[in-house]
């Protein structure tokens, strides 16, 4: 019971340092003037510290043995991850969107090829050698051009973050969103990634899946285990084409009835088009 109160001692003065570094990031994001230099230090001093509860935490999951415990120091843990992606994600926002853009690819400068490196082959003709005073040949110089033919870098464009798509736990939308997600997620660090994809969850159900993953690998592994089997989402799609009702009686209209067709009918068109599942499909209708 020490070992287990002294580990958690010394996690929590871990984390009141990661606050108080989270504290001045925070500062340093609402005042327009700071410095990004500043900034991206505290940036990566957030990330030591967070890295160094980590380990801190395992080391207590290590010797905690009661499971209402465990549940609680989890809870803890992720609370604090959470607080610690909300800060860093605002900061690498401000970086980013204050960073001077890269210059664009300007024209290089080349000097006049010498006597040397014209060609050979080509007649220069003779000139009489003057024996009066020899006369100063001007010396050719680059030109420098002129500061309004440069690329600006106030005027480059800049693109808008793509909106990381969200997740409701329909197996139908699991492949697609999937892709999606990763697409949007290729420039955030792991622990970036791993915040997204929890905040992706639109569920109670599948956020509590993977919030306790060690990394977002393991989180995928377990979405994949649960939405990931083609022959479950063959079923749905099979179930769904076999509740669809009439939405035409005696020349009636069924408007609802029919909504629900074509709304079938696109999901289907939709995640059927991969060929595993047509061929899935055709078998289990045959």
């Amino acid at each position: 019971m020490a070992d287990v109160n002294k580990l958690k001692l010394s996690r929590r003065n871990s984390k009141g340092q990661l606050t108080r570094t989270l504290a001045t990031i925070d500062n340093l994001v609402k005042d327009d003037a700071s410095d990004l230099g500043i900034l991206q230090k505290y940036i990566t001093k957030a990330e030591q510290q967070f890295l160094n509860i980590e380990v801190k935490h395992s080391e207590l999951m290590d010797v905690v043995e009661d499971q209402t415990e465990f549940e609680t120091e989890e809870k803890w843990m992720a609370e604090c991850e959470k607080e610690f992606v909300q800060g860093i994600l605002c900061a690498r926002r401000v970086v980013d969107r204050q960073s001077p853009t890269p210059l664009a690819n300007q024209p290089s400068l080349t000097s006049s090829p010498t006597t040397s490196q014209r060609d050979p082959t080509s007649t220069v003709p003779s000139q009489p050698v003057s024996t009066g005073t020899p006369q100063t040949m001007p010396i050719s110089t680059p030109q420098t051009p002129p500061l309004a033919s440069r690329p600006s870098t106030s005027s480059a464009p800049r693109m808008e973050r793509m909106k990381f798509p969200k997740f409701s736990g329909d197996i139908r939308d699991y492949k697609r969103f999937k892709e999606l997600f990763n697409h949007c997620a290729v420039d955030l660090t792991e622990i970036e990634c791993f915040f997204q994809l929890t905040e992706s969850m639109t569920n109670p159900k599948e956020y509590n899946k993977i919030k306790g993953c060690i990394n977002v690998e393991r989180a995928w592994q377990v979405l994949d285990e649960c939405y990931g089997d083609e022959d479950k989402v063959v079923d749905r799609l099979l179930k769904d084409l076999e509740n669809l009702k009439p939405y035409e009686n005696k020349g009636n209209i069924n408007l609802p009835a029919m909504s629900r067709f074509v709304q079938t009918l696109q999901i289907f068109e939709t995640q059927a088009k991969p060929w595993v599942y047509l061929e899935n499909l055709i078998a289990r209708s045959c």
